[in-house]
């Protein structure tokens, strides 16, 4: 009884509708400013609520200090909570009150009829605030903690929630919530019956997804749940491709008629990019060298990659049985939180230092295993188990200038050896099904573009599908030089036309020839001479990965200041650090760039 009345203290649902229609009652009029007597009044109305207030949470805050969980603490908790629903050291104080005092030893019942009471006060007070993460997750609480919660009718109540506002990502939330223990009390009723009803839940979802969007395209919610439910519904239907192709086909008119209706806003745009996805990126290993001055093995990847376990260096083919025992490392490596929720090293490229002298070893193998490596990205895969012979590159010395040792990337022309070329591992598994997805929707979006030719989310999605489909056709055609030139065109257009992210587009633009960085450097380990000139290169980061690198020519770029990359450094044949030996010298030229000699110097000495 005593819990029955700190309840009834509560705000009631009508004097919150009350409370909530006087704070909207002059929306639309016209302010009039108080004279000073009312002014006065008001500020002393203001200062007893505020006292009370204060004083109110002053002692149950002592209550709380005290661990003294009982009915008046829990009517304090009330009481402020009615006023501040966001006041969460309460709703813990609350929840310790309903635990360790009144309902410490009640009865079933008596349970249920608290947290049945405590499911009523919370409705009233999402009338205050309906966004309220405290509300919600008290709510949780209460429903996880009550002998028999309704989760048929708590669906009902979000989604009345939802007709507020279809935009509340704290309802969606809490829809996602109640739906999976629905289906759960679902699944056991239809075990127990043999009967096969779960999969009509996400049915019925799906559908009211598709009421909310329709209602207002504008609802990154209840998009974001459709990308949830969809991979559900083909799984519990069993579809078949042609059925799944049929639904995805009805998805992309959906979507069609979202960016059609509203191509500035992102919502429908994201669900786009989510439905055309990205084919799977496989991971090529680009080689294996034994570098002398390591005296070690330098192996090298098209991607980051990060170490689960270390790789198999051995004699001969590659077994364990001529096992090389050492430690591998990457170069300038990075660490990264990764997808096993891990935070670890990542990098290009990977050196081996070996326990024993390897030097003289006719043959040797890395054997890489997928379990062993972490990709940078989800969608990135090394495909199978890769063994790589190391090629001593003491023998390549004659062939410093040959296709494989020698790359000219400059004045938007790339020209490079046959180490750029994807390894058979990589080839492409994209299908013509996928190529024909791709390049109808970007008839689509020009099709769009030729209606809103500034919208800039038109623009960046072209940019996201003729790089899909660039991929697809592994820039071994015409056809691919056509796509890199129309990307190029849409950044150009969107730096005109989205100032703000300038640096971006630009980025985007210069990942297809006019280079900015040298990272993409770890793809061509075993060059020599690397010609970069009249590129818009800033960092020149990339070099530290080219072991062999002996000659680089970064005339007219953008770089103004960088770090030590080597022990001995010959700038424009003026040496900077000496500590290599004179056959060690790296060139590199460095004319019609903003650094200059003296901040070089002042750099390395």
């Amino acid at each position: 009884s005593d819990l029955k009345r700190s309840h009834n203290s509560a705000l009631s649902l009508s004097t919150v509708r009350h409370e909530f229609d006087k704070k909207f009652a002059m929306h639309g009029r016209k302010r009039v400013k108080p004279s000073t007597e009312a002014e006065r009044q008001r500020k002393e109305k203001e200062a007893v609520k505020i006292k009370e207030y204060s004083d109110l949470v002053a002692a149950c805050l002592n209550k709380k200090n005290s661990k003294t969980f009982d009915t008046e603490a829990f009517n304090y908790a009330t009481k402020i909570l009615s006023q501040n629903p966001d006041f969460y050291t309460i709703w813990n104080f609350r929840r310790n009150t309903l635990l360790y005092g009144l309902l410490k030893d009640a009865e079933t019942d008596q349970k249920q009829e608290a947290f049945s009471n405590e499911l009523v006060f919370l409705q009233a007070l999402f009338q205050l605030n309906p966004k309220s993460y405290w509300i919600f997750n008290h709510r949780r609480w209460c429903l996880e903690n009550m002998p028999y919660p309704d989760w048929q009718r708590e669906l009902e109540l979000v989604g009345k929630i939802l007709e507020l506002d279809s935009r509340n990502f704290h309802g969606w939330d809490y829809r996602r919530y109640v739906t999976s223990k629905l289906s759960m009390k679902i699944a056991d009723a239809d075990d127990e019956n043999n009967n096969n009803s779960a999969e009509s839940l996400t049915e019925s979802e799906f559908n009211f997804t598709t009421t909310k969007i329709n209602q207002n395209f504008s609802n990154y919610s209840a998009w974001h749940q459709r990308s949830k439910l969809l991979p559900s519904l083909f799984q519990e239907k069993n579809m078949t491709e042609d059925e799944k192709k049929a639904l995805i086909d009805k998805e992309f008119d959906l979507v069609k008629s979202a960016i059609y209706t509203d191509p500035d806003d992102q919502s429908a745009w994201l669900y786009h990019l989510w439905l055309v996805g990205r084919e799977i990126r496989h991971i090529s290993v680009l080689g294996a060298y034994f570098d002398p001055k390591e005296r070690g093995i330098v192996l090298s990847f098209d991607d980051e990659i990060g170490m689960i376990s270390p790789f198999l260096v051995s004699h001969g083919s590659g077994n364990n049985n001529g096992k090389v025992q050492g430690d591998w490392r990457p170069s300038g490596g990075i660490f990264k939180h990764d997808q096993l929720n891990s935070d670890r090293l990542y990098g290009f490229v990977w050196i081996f230092t070996p326990t024993e002298d390897i030097s003289n070893s006719s043959t040797l193998t890395v054997t890489i295993d997928p379990s062993s490596i972490v990709p940078s990205h989800s969608e990135s895969h090394l495909m199978q188990t890769v063994k790589k012979p190391v090629i001593n590159i003491l023998n390549t010395d004659n062939i410093a200038a040959s296709s494989e040792n020698y790359a000219s990337i400059h004045s938007n022309n790339v020209v490079a050896g046959s180490l750029i070329v994807p390894a058979p591992e990589i080839l492409s598994t994209i299908t013509q099904e996928r190529t024909e997805l791709l390049k109808r929707e970007i008839s689509v979006i020009k099709e769009l573009l030729d209606l809103e030719p500034d919208s800039k989310w038109c623009l960046q999605t072209l940019v996201n599908l003729l790089n899909e489909l660039k991929y697809a056709s592994l820039l071994e055609s015409n056809e691919a030089n056509l796509l890199n030139n129309e990307i190029v065109s849409c950044c150009d257009r969107l730096i005109k036309i989205d100032s703000f992210r300038i640096t971006r587009f630009e980025d985007l633009h210069l990942s297809h020839n006019k280079l900015k960085s040298m990272s993409f450097l770890a793809n061509l380990i075993n060059l020599r001479e690397v010609n970069l000139e009249s590129n818009l290169i800033s960092r020149i980061d990339g070099i530290r990965e080219l072991r062999f690198l002996k000659e680089v020519n970064l005339k007219n770029n953008l770089i103004s200041t960088f770090e030590t990359v080597h022990d001995g450094l010959l700038v424009d044949d003026k040496m900077v650090s000496s500590s290599r030996g004179d056959q060690e010298k790296l060139k590199i030229h460095l004319a019609g760039n903003p650094i200059i000699a003296a901040n070089i110097s002042s750099e390395f000495h």
